[in-house]
């Protein structure tokens, strides 16, 4: 029984479009058997009377012993029980470079960074929801601005004695600007309120002067 020393051979596209109108289909399928010559018994001697037949030849014959050295590779891991591991070892506190170019973590160093950037976004999240205290000048001009009755004094001492809570539940103040509109809203019923009780009152004068009369 022959012993087969690779089971295949590879003929590119690019070397048959080079080379057939060089030679005849029989020098073609002579080269062919030569090479299943090599592959199964690993040699062959070959005699060609065409210079192109030749350097085909070798050049078939070059690509054929490359498939040979990966087959047999191939063959010897398979009876190792697969490809064999790389044992080289990484020094102590090293880590890999990614394909990206970025240089890998270790696992821990890796649970530390993302504790780090948990930390940042909670602090970055923290600042934007900090609440800034107007000062007068601030809250007379957006007064000026909305032309309401709020007098800028008053809603800051008021405020500053309650710790800037608002509603029943004395919920911390988040906008300032919020606040005082609610006030403006209350300051005009207020006045409204007010004008009312000021005409009635007028007109329950003008009712008693006129009875006197």
């Amino acid at each position: 029984m022959t012993k087969r020393i690779i089971p295949y051979f590879n003929v590119y596209a690019a070397d048959f479009k080079a080379f057939k109108d060089k030679i005849s289909h029989e020098e073609w399928f002579q080269i062919c058997d030569d090479l299943s010559d090599v592959c199964m018994f690993g040699e062959a001697k070959p005699k060609y009377e065409n210079n192109y037949q030749l350097i085909l030849y070798q050049k078939l014959h070059e690509n054929l012993k490359k498939s040979l050295n990966n087959y047999n590779t191939s063959v010897e891991n398979g009876r190792k029980g697969g490809r064999p591991a790389n044992t080289q070892t990484k020094p102590m506190g090293s880590s890999q470079v990614n394909l990206d170019g970025t240089q890998g973590l270790t696992k821990e160093k890796k649970r530390k960074e993302d504790k780090r950037r948990e930390e940042s976004l909670k602090e970055n999240k923290s600042k934007k929801n900090v609440f800034k205290k107007p000062t007068i000048e601030e809250l007379s001009d957006y007064c000026h601005e909305r032309s309401n009755y709020v007098n800028p004094e008053r809603f800051i001492d008021h405020y500053t004695a309650n710790g800037w809570k608002i509603g029943r539940n004395q919920t911390p103040m988040k906008d300032w600007k919020a606040a005082v509109r609610t006030w403006e809203n209350n300051t005009t019923n207020e006045r409204s309120t007010t004008d009312e009780k000021r005409a009635d009152y007028r007109k329950e004068i003008m009712r008693a002067v006129t009875k006197s009369d």
